[in-house]
């Protein structure tokens, strides 16, 4: 059962350097944070030399009839947020729809859920994804 809060993103603009999504987030507990609208105000700004690459596992797997296939298995590496947002790698602009912000640096918390999935995704897939949506 869902709780009633998420947010999505696109991506607006990239270059070589930078990808800019737009996000927008909701609330249905709270009528004020509905965002019936669709409202996507909120900016999220990577910088693509902070993308963290996954470790990339082969294998050759034999199958019972005699035949040989390379398996190759992206795995998920942890990726230092914090770190990167300090030294301004990530870029947080609130969407008026805000309901709740971490505490340590006033961001949107769906905007944090929603750079989780980016970077998951792009270590998953290899390229940055053109939309991503988190809801609980």
């Amino acid at each position: 059962m869902s709780k009633g809060f998420g947010g999505w993103c696109y991506i607006t603009e990239e270059d070589n350097n930078k990808a800019i999504y737009q996000y927008g987030a909701y609330n249905f507990n709270d009528p004020k944070y509905r965002n019936e609208e669709h409202v996507a105000d909120g900016m999220i700004i990577i910088d693509k030399n902070s993308l963290i690459e996954p470790d990339i596992h082969e294998k050759v797997k034999r199958f019972p009839d005699g035949k040989k296939k390379l398996v190759v298995k992206r795995i998920v590496v942890k990726v230092p947020y914090k770190e990167l947002y300090e030294n301004k790698k990530i870029q947080i602009q609130n969407c008026s729809v805000c309901w709740k912000t971490v505490i340590e640096d006033g961001r949107d918390f769906i905007a944090w859920n929603l750079i989780w999935k980016i970077f998951t995704e792009y270590q998953e897939e290899g390229c940055l994804p053109e939309k991503v949506s988190y809801y609980v």
